[in-house]
């Protein structure tokens, strides 16, 4: 006998219908995706921005580096500002304002001859990454209705990954049409990624979220913003451990910062094509990005060692990075090498972010976290503004490869005495510490 219904026209007939509230949740998540597929980091741009800079402006790589240096200084200068301008606005109306930021700081790239505006640039893009880092995520979360914290979490995770991921292989393809776009025209990348984040900014207005806000005195937030960030700042100088920790962070974030430029001026001074660089660095972000993936089995491997190991051969291979290059001998061995430890930096950079992030939160409460995280932040920051700017003078006297082995040196030093002090009291879980080491909230 034949069956009176298909197997898809049951299914069709057994689908829950969607309420007006699940229709607009589902369209406000596929929306999110999009949008920070476009908007997670700057596409087009990191790829060939030295080489613009150096070539079309006519800036050395030491200037290049000493107006990123303005991007940090800027966002420690602005972060008060900043926290109370969140505080006192939605977040839908942030995240325009935050990517507004950037999209006009890209602009003004393309349309200004004089290099010195690159100051407002990285003034625009401080105060926009600044904003979008505070908010992003709480937004993502508030769009999510499922009233189960569990679900609701799990929820989150699922879909901040799968739109991460999204963006990391748009990222690596981004790179190679980039490089391509380049040698035709030097600026297309910039309309490319200023188009990205212009859509990204449009697609924010059609978000349909309500967002109840309580009147607040500016004053008064502005007394307990740096009330709180006093009490941080004691407790974690109460905590020894705490404070090599942040240091450490401070002093990894800001190497990391300067490894951009860094690793594009090594590779114009090898005379690296513009196009074989958009290659190199497509596959440099999908070994990060499938590195980041396994950060978790990496600490699980490693434990308390992870921080040690990522610190140690991090900055051998800046040592080898610039021996390697510094040589005259440079032939295809020792490209082989350079590439390879590239490889291995991006390998260690994309893990390091998500484990650094659970040791800081293993001192403390959610509530005081936040502020933990602020402090780290801005150290961080100041760490970055000394390291760009120590760089820059480095490559105004030597060559990038004397920057390496300089910066790797010192580092190695001075990580190796400051791990010394770490040994056996970080990557610890919460009831491993002493009281005096981890703040417990008051009943």
């Amino acid at each position: 006998m034949k069956r009176p219904f298909t197997k898809e026209k049951n299914n069709k007939l057994n689908k829950k219908k969607l309420t007006p509230e699940e229709r607009i949740e589902k369209r406000n998540l596929i929306l999110f995706s999009i949008y920070k597929m476009l908007s997670y980091d700057l596409l087009f741009y990191y790829i060939v921005s030295f080489l613009f800079f150096t070539e079309t402006k006519g800036m050395s790589a030491s200037e290049v580096l000493f107006m990123d240096a303005f991007y940090p200084f800027f966002k420690l200068i602005f972060e008060p500002i900043i926290v109370l301008y969140i505080d006192s606005r939605s977040k839908k109306t942030c995240l325009i304002t935050g990517n507004f930021c950037i999209f006009l700081s890209i602009l003004i790239i393309i349309f200004t001859k004089n290099p010195l505006w690159l100051i407002i640039v990285n003034l625009f893009m401080a105060i926009g990454f600044a904003i979008k880092d505070q908010v992003e995520s709480t937004f993502a979360y508030s769009l999510i209705t499922e009233t189960n914290i569990k679900k609701k979490r799990d929820l989150f995770l699922k879909i901040d990954g799968k739109s991460t991921s999204k963006y990391h292989i748009f990222s690596a393809i981004s790179s190679i049409l980039a490089s391509a776009f380049y040698t035709i025209n030097p600026y297309i990348p910039f309309i490319l990624s200023a188009s990205a984040l212009f859509i990204a900014t449009v697609i924010c207005f059609f978000f349909k979220i309500y967002e109840k806000r309580e009147k607040k005195s500016v004053l008064k937030d502005f007394q307990n913003y740096f009330t709180e960030l006093k009490a941080s700042f004691k407790f974690i100088n109460n905590s020894n451990r705490l404070t090599y920790l942040i240091v450490f962070h401070g002093l990894f974030h800001g190497i990391f910062s300067t490894m951009i430029s860094s690793r594009n001026s090594l590779l114009t001074d090898i005379n690296v094509s513009t196009t074989s660089r958009g290659i190199l660095f497509a596959l440099f972000s999908l070994i990060a990005f499938s590195s980041s993936k396994k950060a978790v089995y990496i600490h699980g491997k490693f434990k308390n060692k992870t921080l040690s190991l990522f610190a140690n051969t991090y900055f051998l291979l800046m040592l080898t990075i610039g021996l390697t290059t510094y040589s005259d001998n440079f032939g295809i061995i020792s490209c082989f090498i350079l590439f390879c430890c590239m490889a291995l930096q991006y390998i260690i950079e994309a893990p390091y972010r998500t484990i650094i992030n659970q040791y800081l939160s293993n001192f403390t409460t959610p509530e005081l976290s936040t502020k933990i995280f602020s402090i780290t932040g801005f150290i961080a920051q100041l760490f970055s503004l000394t390291f760009m700017l120590l760089t820059s003078l480095i490559l105004k006297y030597f060559e990038t490869s004397i920057s390496f082995i300089f910066i790797g040196g010192f580092a190695y030093v001075g990580f190796t005495i400051l791990l010394c002090k770490m040994k056996n009291i970080v990557g610890l879980k919460p009831d491993q510490y002493s009281k005096q080491e981890v703040f417990i909230k008051e009943e």
